[in-house]
């Protein structure tokens, strides 16, 4: 048996104290996560807005000014150290269920670095009819 009881504190709240370390660091990677889902989604809605607003005026300008919103949005409530590649915006057209109206779907890739896990990235799609908002912006 051991008498000299120094540093028994010490060793206790060493090994006591991993578990809630970790859980700690855990629960931290999961919001970031997300966080980065969140704000990956809010980039693709955003973008769907903006080119939903203007597509029928210039198709071209529509796609930048949804890129650039998409851009803005996402770095709003992103987690620090994100990256937003403009490029990485792409539209898709294709036929609704009624064939008068087309769907719009928007996607966005984001890359977000990960603690512990390294840089992920995520992929958030947007799909709307884009003849529903052209008939709401000539109510407006």
């Amino acid at each position: 048996m051991i008498k000299d009881k120094k540093g028994g504190a010490t060793l206790e709240f060493a090994l006591t104290s991993i578990i809630p370390v970790a859980i700690m660091i855990v629960i931290y990677m999961v919001v970031v996560i997300f966080g980065a889902i969140k704000a990956t989604d809010e980039a693709a809605r955003e973008a769907a807005r903006t080119y939903a607003r203007y597509y029928f005026i210039d198709n071209v300008q529509a796609q930048n000014l949804a890129r650039e919103s998409a851009k803005n949005a996402f770095l709003v409530k992103a987690p620090p150290g994100s990256t937003f590649v403009t490029s990485n915006v792409k539209f898709y057209q294709s036929n609704g269920v009624i064939s008068t109206y087309q769907n719009m779907t928007v996607s966005v890739e984001t890359r977000v670095p990960v603690p512990f896990i390294g840089e992920r990235s995520f992929i958030r799609s947007y799909t709307f009819p884009l003849e529903s908002y052209k008939r709401k912006e000539s109510l407006w």
